[in-house]
């Protein structure tokens, strides 16, 4: 069912990051159980990546931007909104999320040698063939205890849940980024 807010899919040029290329198009359908009731969800991976920016942080919602500066001027940036939760609540997301890396999905990915905490998961592509294969994901933040760091892998029509493809993925990202510094 295509919802009334569709959000547009548009091609990025891929970049290249270490060994790993990101790119492609921006939306996916994630699937979430809720009891016994499925729905659909789209959201960008930028969208993906500021939630898990707004956990890392405290529930702080930042603004997100392309660009640092245009002619060396810096972009109007509005303050960053926050999320209603409370901070029980958001420990134990928290605290989901560092055990998805240390003993559920992610486990084996490497993600644990940085202190990741994140969710892997699998968005279906809507095709219902079987003719295509279903989107593996993985977003999450390093370290857990003290964030730096927000990463969002998708990989389209991967075939594999995100835990074993997309997370590897994001730990070879995180590799390369506290390796060169890059993290400020």
């Amino acid at each position: 069912m295509q919802s009334q807010h569709s959000i547009p899919r548009r091609k990025s040029r891929p970049i290249r990051v270490g060994r790993v290329t990101i790119g492609g198009d921006a939306p996916i359908a994630v699937q979430t159980m809720t009891n016994t009731r499925t729905e659909d969800v789209e959201a960008t991976v930028a969208q993906v990546a500021r939630m898990t920016c707004a956990v890392a942080r405290d529930g702080e919602l930042p603004s997100l931007s392309v660009v640092r500066s245009v002619g060396g001027v810096a972009p109007h940036r509005p303050a960053p909104e926050r999320i209603e939760i409370s901070p029980a609540n958001l420990a134990l997301v928290r605290r989901a999320l560092r055990a998805v890396v240390t003993r559920g999905t992610a486990a084996g990915s490497g993600l644990d040698s940085f202190d990741a905490a994140g969710k892997s998961g699998t968005a279906q592509t809507g095709r219902r063939d079987g003719g295509s294969p279903d989107h593996a994901w993985f977003t999450g933040y390093a370290p857990a205890s003290s964030p730096r760091v927000v990463v969002t892998v998708l990989l389209e029509f991967e075939g594999r849940h995100g835990g074993d493809a997309a997370a590897p993925v994001a730990a070879e990202i995180l590799r390369h980024v506290f390796s060169s510094g890059s993290e400020r």
